[in-house]
């Protein structure tokens, strides 16, 4: 594999120090109540593959602990390709609903 291209390799440096850390303050509607979704009933397998997913995610600092007062749904969802591992697929509908719309930085991995 050849260099990198000048431009291209100017847009990595740009992007490298326009990075911000993955902190957003979250701001709620006037009158909002947070809210505690149920979750949803995962088969063996897509409860083994979430486990795995959070697990893998945490370790390489892609996804962090938090605490909050309030929960989204999550699930598993097959690949066209079965072999494939399931992806992750988190229901925000209940959270849009009750925050302000905000613009955050979310830092970029290559």
């Amino acid at each position: 594999m050849g260099p990198i291209p000048r431009l291209q390799n100017e847009k990595l440096n740009l992007l490298e120090e326009s990075r911000l850390p993955n902190q957003c303050e979250v701001e709620l509607k006037p009158g909002a109540k947070l809210f505690f979704a149920r979750m949803y009933q995962l088969s063996e397998r897509s409860t083994q593959e979430m486990v795995r997913f959070l697990k893998e995610a945490e370790e390489k600092g892609i996804i962090e602990r938090g605490e909050t007062r309030c929960r989204s749904a999550a699930f598993m969802v097959s690949k066209s390709d079965p072999s494939l591992p399931q992806r992750m697929v988190v229901d925000l509908r209940l959270f849009n609903k009750i925050t302000k719309m905000q613009i955050c930085h979310v830092q970029i991995s290559f």
